[in-house]
């Protein structure tokens, strides 16, 4: 996953979520960026795709945020 999303920005974090009891990889993770200009060309470029899978983005939304909402 980092290195897909590395040829669209910098990445500065990136992680999978692993289940506790079957230690395999739960189907989702987080990637952040060094610049927010980079999460807008992520999500002007969908569909990803990664080893065959079309990976749905989405921008994370601050709780401050959405209690604005």
């Amino acid at each position: 996953m980092q290195r897909y999303f590395e040829k669209l920005g910098e990445v500065t974090g990136c992680f999978h979520i692993i289940g506790k009891d079957s230690n395999k990889y739960e189907g989702y993770g987080f990637v952040t960026f060094k610049a927010a200009t980079t999460v807008d060309e992520v999500q002007i470029s969908r569909p990803h795709t990664i080893l065959g899978r079309t990976v749905r983005t989405r921008r994370k939304v601050l709780e401050e945020e959405e209690k604005m909402r």
